[in-house]
């Protein structure tokens, strides 16, 4: 098998030219639902001419059937009966079950998926979801998302019963359900036209950040028709562009032209998928991401806690899964040029043999000059294929001599360069190079002579227009028989240019995030600084000892988070935050405040180790509650007292003790009974970490919490 392919793909090779002027290729786009602006990208690429100038027919078609039923497009593209699809989730689902699927590019970067209810219900939070009437169909690619939110707020999914869900919002207004699953490309819009108050609640913001539409195919399209994929890809994601710059446009046509097979009652078509544009903006995050982008972690996250909830039951391998057009392009590229190598080394064995031939024909049969003209004619043919051969090949290539003079330059290196080779042949390799550029250039064309190959040496080309290409180079140098004398060298290149450029764009993007973010928390904590001063200015102002007390807890509140928010500022990260360094300067803060801050000794024996913010800011929290009753209450009547911190990390699971040698906190408070507002608020940060904690009273007191990361 793997002879026949490698002979199929010479003769595809050899043929390349021949097939490029034909009819546009059919292939077939399957949407996750009926036509709306949902999908404007493939229909812009479509009427623009995208998908035809990338030699493709593209047909379009929607997931609703004539008769009503429903397609699924990982059924569709699985099976063979579309070449690409439109997907979410259930791309990964169809992968757990061993169907061959490839993702192309990610168009939505978050999920569509909310839950709706009337403006008068009780839902603020994942937990009110046990007290209602919720709608679900169990396992379907909306519930996978309430699932995994349930899960992460710690509650058990199947102890919220699943209510009958059917399409439309029709058993939300009458009181059937007081929860419904939908989407908010068009939920919203329904609402709207009937005039009902509603208000909804995200998974996003519960960690859960679900891709949404995504680009998919079958693994078996990339390795048969690579070309084909690409093409499709790049057309799609440059009409997606134009869709989301002229948004209106695209929206009208879709109204006028495409016919819907679902029909929603007393809806406008044009303002409907007018009312589309901003939301499908929203969760392309265009024009902020790169339209297409793919973040292969979130993927593994999405497997990961889809594996969780039992929808599937195993794990990916992203390399395998996600397309990477750059590595495809190389695994192709350098498999052509082996069997260009190949070919090569074939036509020049076939010329020797051939010379060698006439040679003794001419030596042992004076008589047969028929035959030798033969042979001769033979000879020309072949040496005239061998040319067109380098001549007509698709990538630019050179051959230069010992002396660095151009004796070939085929049609795809004047391209690159705006000169005929008639004017080239003859002259010196230098002149292809930047001026500023050709002593380094050159140095690796030296090189080549004492036999080095160029294998992926990035060098610059100068067109006549002064524009500059860079090419990555791969070379072998000719030998004369006796092996010693270097006779030529041919090269061949690929136009890496639009990938450089492309990756200077990417440094300039991420630059500018970091600067963002930089500049976000800067103002966090200035906001934080002005919070600060009001409550000390209210504190001055104030004369009732009580409000004065809660003013300064507060005020410490509020400076746990300054001290955050400060190192935040002052670090290259901006999700994480070294632990030792900021616990250490927020608990000399916070001493540092009280009156007996110079009889308390504080130990500090913290591991260094990374934390994300919102656990490290829960974390502050709780040590500032914690350190302020002990300064307030563990040393009364005393003229000396410690204070001892420990934070160590063991694998997942972080541990955080804190000690005194004061009187003791009384065996009547607890966690579950206290009526102050502090030890409440340490109970309640503790479950929001997830962990545990715990008094030991022996020696003074002693809090220890627990809790994974």
């Amino acid at each position: 098998m793997r002879g026949v392919r490698f002979l199929l793909i010479i003769f595809m090779t050899l043929h390349v030219y021949s097939s490029e002027a034909g009819e546009l290729k059919k292939v077939s786009l399957q949407l996750r639902w009926d036509h709306q602006f949902q999908f404007a990208g493939y229909y812009a690429a479509k009427w623009k001419g995208y998908y035809a100038d990338a030699g493709l027919d593209v047909e379009i078609r929607s997931a609703v059937t004539s008769d009503g039923k429903i397609l699924s497009a990982v059924k569709e593209v699985a099976s063979g009966n579309s070449d690409f699809g439109i997907g979410a989730a259930d791309i990964l689902i169809g992968i757990d079950r061993g169907d061959p699927l490839v993702l192309l590019a990610t168009i939505f970067q978050q999920s569509a998926a909310e839950f709706y209810c009337r403006e008068s219900t009780s839902l603020s939070s994942p937990v009110d979801f046990l007290k209602l009437k919720v709608a679900r169909n169990v396992n379907d690619l909306i519930d996978v998302e309430l699932q995994a939110m349930l899960l992460a707020e710690g509650i058990d999914p199947g102890r919220v019963f699943p209510y009958e869900h059917m399409a439309g919002i029709e058993h939300l207004i009458d009181g059937r359900v007081d929860v419904i699953p939908g989407y908010r490309l068009g939920a919203p819009y329904q609402f709207m036209i009937r005039k009902i108050k509603v208000k909804s609640l995200s998974p996003l913001s519960y960690g859960i950040d679900f891709y949404g539409d995504s680009i998919f195919t079958n693994a078996r399209l990339v390795e048969v028709e690579a070309d084909t994929v690409k093409k499709f890809r790049d057309a799609s994601l440059k009409g997606w562009i134009y869709a989301l710059e002229h948004s209106d446009e695209i929206a009208e046509r879709i109204a006028a032209e495409l016919p819907r097979n679902t029909v929603i009652a007393g809806v406008n078509l044009k303002e409907y998928n007018i009312f589309q544009t901003s939301r499908v903006k929203e969760l392309a995050h265009y024009p902020f991401v790169n339209v297409g982008n793919i973040n292969p972690s979130r993927w593994n996250k999405m497997n990961d806690l889809m594996k969780k909830s039992g929808v599937i039951r195993n794990d990916i391998d992203i390399n395998k899964i996600i397309y990477d057009p750059e590595r495809a392009d190389l695994a192709r590229s350098k498999e052509r040029n082996q069997i260009l190598l190949i070919v090569l080394v074939l036509m020049f064995g076939s010329f020797f043999i051939t010379l060698a031939f006439v040679f003794v024909l001419r030596m042992k049969v004076n008589k047969a000059t028929v035959e030798i003209r033969k042979r001769e004619d033979a000879l020309r043919e072949t040496n005239d294929y061998l040319e067109s051969l380098i001549n007509y090949a698709n990538a630019p290539i050179i051959v230069w001599d010992s002396q660095f003079k151009i004796t070939r330059f085929n049609y795809a290196f004047e391209k690159i360069t705006g000169r005929d080779s008639y004017d080239v042949i003859g002259e010196s390799i230098e002149i292809l190079f930047p001026e500023s550029q050709i002593k380094s250039s050159m140095d690796h064309i030296r090189r080549t002579l004492a036999g080095e190959r160029l294998e992926t040496v990035e060098i610059n080309i100068k067109h006549m227009d002064l524009s500059v290409r860079t090419l990555l180079w791969n070379s072998a140098t000719l030998f004369s028989s006796d092996g010693n004398h270097p006779v030529a060298t041919i090269a061949q290149g690929n136009d890496i240019t639009e990938r450089k450029l492309a990756e200077d764009k990417i440094k300039n993007l991420l630059t500018e995030k970091e600067l963002l973010l930089k500049e976000v928390h800067h103002r966090i904590k200035n906001n934080m600084n002005t919070v600060k001063g009001l409550l000390t200015l209210q504190m001055s102002a104030e004369k009732n000892s009580e409000v004065i007390e809660s003013l300064k807890s507060a005020e410490s509140r509020v400076q746990s988070m300054i001290i955050l928010y400060d190192r935040l500022y002052c670090s290259n990260e901006y999700s994480e935050l070294s632990v030792k360094v900021y616990l250490e300067s927020l608990v000399g803060k916070i001493v540092s405040i009280f009156p007996n801050s110079k009889i308390v000794r504080v130990e500090m024996n913290i591991e260094d180790f990374l934390l994300n913010i919102i656990m490290l800011s829960n974390v502050g929290i709780i040590i500032n509650e914690i350190i302020t009753n002990m300064m307030k209450y563990a040393f009364e009547g005393r003229d000396s007292g410690l204070i001892v911190i420990y934070v160590s990390r063991r694998v997942k699971t972080v541990s955080l003790a804190i000690k005194d040698d004061g009187i003791g906190i009384p065996e009547s408070i607890t966690f579950s009974n206290s009526t102050g507002f502090g030890m409440q608020l340490v109970g309640m940060l503790t479950e929001q970490l997830g962990g545990n904690i715990r008094i030991e009273r022996a020696d003074g007191t002693k809090f220890v919490i627990e809790f994974d990361v």
